[in-house]
């Protein structure tokens, strides 16, 4: 997923201000500008592996985790860059999904297989083998951006095998996909399960040692973890699962990549937004059981209307006291205390609408003039 720019929109609702019921998690720090759009995460002998999903050069790099720079980066050789959304290994290979899709009219969906010895072997290049793939269950490729239910942003290596989870902008559920390692012509991919989990999915990690697969996203742009107890098998319709909201305390609420992290901890990464910088995050299963939403539960949140929008915009929430339209640049263009707008002087592009309640908190939407 890209940073929010006009060159990208979502007309998802946000909410930077969290339900009571969500749980924190810790910001490690910042993140070098190098990586604003980092969108997936490996631990790996040691080092921290990001990269950025789109606009920017076939690298892998590698975080400081005390001060969020980068320390090394790798070009992947015969490798492009379409969008980047996740990465994992297994023993032998690094794995990158070039299988970003919000508009839904992809047709080269691939991923890059790389040796880790190659990767390691110090000269800060190694080379990428592609392993195509299309959705067998896709056969409408019109244009369908922030409505498609092909788009994925996960990658896992569990047991052995390869599996991607959709990110479905239309549903709000994930399907998982297997995929053969070693086929190097088209693949065919057919989901094995699909999962409601009320959110977008966005990155993924199998922890082989709590017998766990962990996803994470954002549903309103409040992140949250899903945690899906495995017994090793592909049965994931009838695996039981769980999931929690995640409560940011400054940063960039917009999760992208997960990753293991020592001490049965794990590593999150949000990219820059237009109300956050790029952050690394981590999250300990120590405090898990703290505070937990139902499946299914939705928090509370404004409705900005109609999305995207032409001249006139409707603001609609409890409490409100004004409302702050901000520019892609974070300039403030309008404050009004005004329920319903008038827009017809602004330029057509991305805006950030956040509304602020009687108690000083706000919330946060993005808005598109059309």
């Amino acid at each position: 997923m890209k940073t929010i720019d006009s060159s990208l929109v979502t007309v998802l609702l946000v909410m930077l201000c969290a339900s009571t019921s969500a749980q924190t998690f810790s910001i490690v720090t910042d993140l070098s500008s190098r990586i604003e759009e980092t969108s997936g995460l490996l631990l790996l002998n040691g080092r921290l592996i990001t990269h950025n999903d789109s606009g920017g050069s076939v690298k892998l790099y590698e975080i400081n985790t005390a001060n969020g720079d980068v320390i090394n980066d790798v070009t992947l050789n015969g490798a492009t860059l379409t969008d980047w959304e996740d990465i994992c290994a297994d023993d032998e290979f690094i794995y990158v999904g070039d299988f970003g899709n919000n508009v839904g009219q992809r047709t080269n969906l691939k991923l890059y297989k790389v040796s880790i010895d190659d990767y390691l072997d110090g000269d800060q290049s190694a080379n990428a083998l592609e392993l195509p793939f299309r959705y067998a269950d896709q056969t409408n490729f019109d244009p369908a951006q922030f409505r498609t239910n092909f788009d994925a942003e996960t990658l896992i290596d569990y047991e052995g095998n390869l599996l991607i989870f959709s990110k479905n902008w239309g549903d709000g559920k994930t399907r998982i996909y297997p995929i053969e390692k070693d086929v190097t012509s088209e693949q065919e991919l057919n989901p094995i399960a699909s999962i409601d989990v009320a959110g977008l999915v966005t990155g993924g990690v199998y922890d082989a040692d709590r017998q766990m697969v962990v996803l994470t996203g954002y549903q309103n742009f409040i992140p949250f973890i899903v945690e899906i107890q495995v017994d090793g098998t592909m049965d994931f319709d009838g695996f039981t699962w769980e999931r929690k909201s995640l409560q940011t305390q400054g940063g960039s609420t917009q999760v992208e990549g997960i990753s293991l992290a020592p001490d049965s901890s794990y590593y999150l990464s949000g990219e820059r937004t237009a109300v956050g910088e790029p952050t690394l995050y981590r999250y300990s299963t120590d405090t898990s059981t703290v505070a937990s939403t139902q499946l299914g539960e939705k928090p509370n949140a404004i409705t900005v209307f109609p999305n995207p929008a032409k001249d006139l915009v409707q603001i609609q929430g409890e409490g409100i006291d004004h409302i702050e339209i901000y520019d892609a640049a974070g300039k403030l263009v309008l404050l009004s205390n005004e329920l319903q707008l008038q827009l017809a002087a602004l330029a057509r592009g991305t805006y950030t609408v956040q509304v602020v309640d009687q108690k000083g908190r706000k919330q946060t939407s993005i808005l598109v003039l059309e």
